[in-house]
């Protein structure tokens, strides 16, 4: 596995440069756009960037940023290190959660997708 260093973005005439290992001064955006999306996405999207796995268990109030996840993956939308992303949909909240800690472990960037209540059962 590659070795991962911090990313640093600087505006340059009106696009946001990534410095770091990775690419470095590649433009990551060109233009000012606006782009409407509700919250649900914009936090699966920008968590999006920085996942090298993902762990999901679909389930209220993270659904939505799941199925964001699953599909941007599926689609074969690459992280902002170049990478495609690995979504692993496990069968409980503790499935996702053991998919973190194992990933983790292994140490890839890692997101998770779910409830904290069903951590509680």
């Amino acid at each position: 596995m590659a070795e991962k260093s911090a990313i640093i973005g600087t505006k340059t005439k009106g696009a946001l440069r990534c410095m770091g290992s990775h690419n470095e001064g590649e433009y990551i955006m060109d233009k000012k756009k606006a782009v409407i999306m509700d919250g649900n996405e914009a936090a699966a999207y920008v968590s999006y960037a920085f996942t090298e796995v993902a762990g999901i268990f679909p389930i209220t109030p993270s659904s939505p940023m799941a199925e964001h996840v699953d599909e941007w993956a599926a689609n074969g939308k690459k992280n902002l290190f170049g990478q495609p992303v690995q979504v692993v949909e496990m069968q409980s909240e503790g499935g996702a959660a053991g998919t973190v800690h194992g990933s983790l472990q292994s140490g890839a960037l890692t997101t998770t997708y779910t409830a904290s209540q069903g951590l509680l059962l």
